[in-house]
């Protein structure tokens, strides 16, 4: 039987950040990797830091709503492609829900070669009270969890990681918390105090996420570094997440592709080399403008540069 591990949290909580320090500490562990996106692109693999591991992407939605045949296809092809599997960590979409997922693993098809063997969940310290008040998946998440993951907890004070891990007790007092400063051991997360009965009883349950909505801009002609700065500075609070790829025109290291990643306000970007000279954003929010945002990023391609000022104004002035 090969152990699965899920990997849950909200938008941008610090998951993929998370996957990959495990994946650097790993030692001699023979690990598959499922990657899940929410919305239609395959963009996650992207942000891994992988060697040898086999990544199997899942973005036909969320993954606790995606056929089952879907979970078993990737599982399974991991397996075909590194027979000595020893481990499978499957990060889920930040909107899943973990105990419906959890719950699939039980199906006879899935459960005759692997089995559930902990769900950790990241908790982003800097956004944390603020997503748990505006989304129910959050709480959801963490009430599934073995393990609670304390991400970005240099950005906050002593005192506030104090309060975010008592709420999380309160919410899951039988999970077991570790912060971003700890050293990675597959022993924290690994066989953690999962509560199958929990997971068995869950049953279905009503999940969906009419809510949330997703936006896909894609060009192969060059974008307008400054311009694109501004526009992400200055993009309104229902746009949680966006994440991809930028082919710049003009942007600070030249010959470079930029990956960004974007949460609530704060962004970062990755270099990495490579010969794609395309553009390729996802975007996730509430109640998204998608005809303004493809307005805005159509009018800071170079080849319409010309038009930019008026496009952002009416998009600033949209959004007041």
């Amino acid at each position: 039987m090969i152990p699965v591990i899920i990997l849950t949290g909200f938008l941008g909580s610090g998951k993929t950040t998370l996957l990959n320090r495990i994946l650097e500490n790993k030692k001699d562990y023979k690990i598959g990797v499922v990657l899940n996106e929410f919305g239609n692109i395959s963009l996650e693999s992207q942000f891994v830091k992988a060697e040898d591991e086999k990544i199997v992407e899942i973005s036909a939605g969320c993954v606790c709503c995606v056929a089952r045949g879907d979970i078993l296809k990737a599982l399974n092809s991991i397996v075909d492609y590194q027979p000595d599997t020893e481990i499978v960590i499957m990060e889920a979409s930040g909107l899943s829900d973990a105990l419906s997922l959890s719950l699939t693993m039980y199906s006879p098809s899935i459960a005759d070669r692997f089995i559930l063997d902990s769900i950790v969940c990241v908790v982003d310290c800097v956004n944390f009270e603020k997503t748990l008040d505006e989304n129910e998946i959050v709480r959801d998440q963490i009430i599934a969890a073995s393990s609670i993951y304390l991400a970005k907890t240099k950005d906050v004070g002593e005192q506030q990681i104090k309060q975010i891990s008592e709420l999380v007790k309160d919410l899951n007092p039988k999970a077991l918390i570790h912060r971003d400063s700890d050293s990675i051991n597959f022993d924290l997360i690994l066989g953690t105090n999962l509560d199958r009965t929990k997971v068995k009883d869950h049953g279905h349950s009503e999940h969906d996420h009419d809510e949330f909505e997703t936006f896909t801009f894609e060009t192969n002609e060059a974008i307008d570094y400054n311009k694109f700065e501004n526009f992400i500075r200055t993009l309104p609070s229902n746009v949680l997440r966006v994440k991809g790829y930028l082919n710049f025109k003009n942007a600070p290291i030249k010959d470079k592709q930029y990956l960004i990643q974007y949460v609530m306000g704060r962004r970062d970007y990755v270099l990495k080399d490579s010969k794609n000279q395309s553009t390729h954003i996802l975007f996730v929010g509430k109640d998204l403008q998608k005809e303004n945002i493809k307005d805005v990023m159509s009018s800071i391609m170079f080849s319409n540069n010309i038009i930019y000022n008026t496009i952002s104004k009416l998009f600033n002035i949209f959004h007041s």
